[in-house]
């Protein structure tokens, strides 16, 4: 795992001309801010692909202002975590977004890497009975591949997010 960093890891000198010593501490304490969270996002993560696309995801989700309502989108964004426990399985990723009716739309998202998924008929087959119990319990199941996350993980991020955004259309 990681190494917690201190606080002044993330101190940033930032040189701009004309701007206030008082502007600067505030652009400071926001990049700060910003950079410990992206950590503690990825403080979870298990491989540089979940790191990868858990960067990635927080910055668009973050974008289309995350934890607000969306009317364009009919949903909210509820939940993102990394390494959840559902039942006797871990799931890389689970989003939980409601829709404007109240209703909660679940989804899985899992990384699969050469080292360890489908490398084996035996570990193949432990995903596929994973997925048939995460959907037989209403989560949407969306696999990537190492490879795919690794060459155009921005790609696969806005694939999965219009996934989210059909699923909360219907």
């Amino acid at each position: 795992m990681f190494l917690q960093p201190k606080e002044e890891d993330f101190l940033v000198d930032l040189k701009i001309k004309n701007i206030s010593p008082k502007v600067m501490e505030i652009i400071n304490e926001r990049i700060n801010i910003e950079l410990f969270g992206m950590w503690n996002d990825m403080s979870n993560c298990e491989s540089p692909i979940e790191q990868m696309f858990s960067l990635e995801i927080n910055e668009r989700l973050n974008w289309i202002n995350f934890g607000s309502k969306l009317e364009k989108f009919n949903c909210k964004f509820e939940i993102f975590e990394t390494q959840e426990k559902i039942d006797k399985y871990r799931v890389d990723f689970l989003l939980i977004v409601s829709k404007n009716n109240n209703e909660y739309k679940k989804f899985v998202i899992e990384l699969d890497g050469h080292d360890f998924h489908e490398k084996t008929k035996e570990q193949a087959k432990k995903d596929k009975e994973k997925d048939r119990f995460l959907i037989s319990e209403g989560y949407t199941v969306v696999r990537f591949t190492g490879s795919e996350i690794y060459n155009n993980c921005i790609e696969k991020v806005n694939e999965f997010l219009n996934i989210v955004f059909k699923e909360c259309d219907r």
